[in-house]
């Protein structure tokens, strides 16, 4: 696919900086998400109506709401259904469903929430809009969803996390929590979502904020522990698109790196 190749040279290209050019490693966190178009489908009478409300909002309003879903349609496929948040007291994060289609045969989940919250962000980021971001993962037309719900616990932990940790989410991070107790995964890797039509991967909400949407590919324990030993999500990107170089989630699929990589690196690291 050709969203792969991009993205490896995305990497290779930060990786191939001259050595008086590059600056000090730092922690995955820090890569800086890849920069997109921005989508924008409000017509102007609802621009229009939007500047009478351009107070700040920790929830989505109903005209938010409304442009998220249009665009998920649009992005996506039609909302078959939608499973809402049943946590009143926390942030709310619901979650729409898309069917597979003879275009994209496969099932994606789309995080509704995440992004009427702030991420903390550096400066540089911040003007680079990349403070607010919904998820989404893709299962196979064949998904058991009422034996197999973890995925939907995989979105809600993750959206969440920027903002119990005070960090951010962003291309190339990986995340490691609990993503559930019988799933066989350890945590997941992000990329930018993979859209239909060529929609941008991220939406301008009325008032001028934009949505950053991300897919996450969950991953094995070895595959975060070669991630987090090597700093380096490049190598294992080109390990996971050369091994694996599917979007939907595989639970049967073998781990893109093998112990003795990690072991390697465990011997160099001493």
């Amino acid at each position: 696919m050709g969203f792969f190749r991009d993205f490896i040279e995305f990497y290779k290209k930060r990786r191939e900086t001259p050595p008086e050019q590059t600056p000090p490693r730092q922690a995955l966190p820090k890569h800086e998400p890849e920069i997109m178009e921005a989508a924008f489908p409000l017509s102007e009478p609802e621009l229009a109506e939007w500047a009478k409300h351009l107070e700040a909002h920790t929830t989505y309003s109903s005209l938010e709401r409304e442009t998220l879903e249009r665009y998920i349609e649009d992005a996506f496929g039609p909302i078959a259904r939608t499973y809402y948040d049943a946590d009143r007291e926390g942030m709310r994060v619901d979650i729409a469903v898309t069917e597979p289609s003879e275009e994209r045969r496969y099932y994606t989940l789309a995080t509704i929430g995440m992004g009427a919250h702030r991420m903390q962000v550096p400066k540089a980021l911040e003007e680079r809009n990349a403070a607010f971001a919904e998820l989404c993962v893709c299962l196979p037309p064949d998904w058991d969803f009422v034996n197999d719900s973890w995925p939907f616990h995989l979105l809600k932990t993750t959206a969440r996390f920027p903002f119990s940790s005070h960090n951010m989410l962003g291309v190339g991070n990986a995340y490691h929590g609990a993503v559930a107790r019988d799933s066989g995964f350890a945590g997941a890797f992000v990329i930018p979502a993979v859209t239909q039509h060529q929609v941008s991967t991220r939406l301008m909400l009325p008032g001028g904020k934009i949505v950053n949407y991300y897919l996450l590919l969950p991953l094995y324990e070895a595959e975060w522990q070669y991630i987090t030993r090597r700093q380096d999500a490049a190598a294992f990107w080109e390990h996971y698109t050369e091994r694996i170089g599917s979007i939907v989630v595989d639970p049967e699929r073998e781990s893109c790196v093998d112990e003795t990589e990690t072991e390697e690196e465990d011997e160099w690291n001493i």
